[in-house]
């Protein structure tokens, strides 16, 4: 068989899975509109619901939704 292997670099996790699930719930999306915001798969979004996702869609979280992050993260409340 011919199995094909990405040599892609993998991110390193920047929010956990729980982070993640706390802003889809608070931005009330489902996985497709999560994923059509973040410019993702869907599959991408299962698995940041899963393990967690990187340093570039954590920024895509913040700018998408700023006062929402307060709550995920409150230690970068405003004026921080």
């Amino acid at each position: 068989m011919n199995k094909t292997r990405s040599n892609a670099a993998v991110e390193p996790v920047s929010m956990s899975a729980a982070e993640f699930k706390r802003w889809l719930s608070a931005m009330n999306y489902t996985g497709r509109a999560a994923a059509k915001a973040l410019g993702v798969s869907v599959g991408s979004v299962v698995n940041y619901q899963r393990e967690g996702a990187p340093p570039s869609i954590r920024a895509m979280c913040r700018s998408l939704y700023p006062n929402q992050m307060e709550a995920i993260y409150p230690w970068e409340g405003r004026g921080k």
